[in-house]
């Protein structure tokens, strides 16, 4: 016959109390952090992508598409967000897009960029 080990904890009520508090404070200190931590102004933000894809329609569409995933995912920040909180994330989502339209300067991601705004 085998024996097994058990642990047994005894909390007493002023402990539990302790615990309670001390993770209701964590939680509401961890939870408050992210929202501040994309604060930053000047950050730079670069994406690559492939020369030959501008040669076609469909190539222009999926640059565009990249794009505008990579302008997304800049602006998003994490945490808990309020309707001003996301409309400045789409703000500066579509402000960077349409940078990155302009820098690249082709005639087809900017005339599909065009009929993207116009929806």
């Amino acid at each position: 016959m085998q024996n097994k080990l058990t642990n047994t904890v005894h909390w007493t009520r002023n402990r539990v109390n302790a615990f309670t508090l001390a993770t209701c404070i964590a939680v509401m200190g961890f939870a408050s952090a992210p929202a501040y931590a994309n604060t930053r102004v000047s950050d730079t933000v670069t994406t690559r992508i492939d020369s030959y894809l501008l040669n076609s329609d469909n190539g222009a569409r999926r640059i565009y598409k990249k794009l505008s995933k990579r302008a997304k995912n800049a602006c998003k920040t994490s945490g808990h967000q309020t309707l001003h909180d996301r409309r400045v994330n789409d703000a500066c989502a579509d402000g960077l897009l349409n940078d990155f339209v302009v820098d690249l300067n082709d005639a087809r991601v900017t005339a599909y960029h065009q009929t993207s705004i116009a929806k």
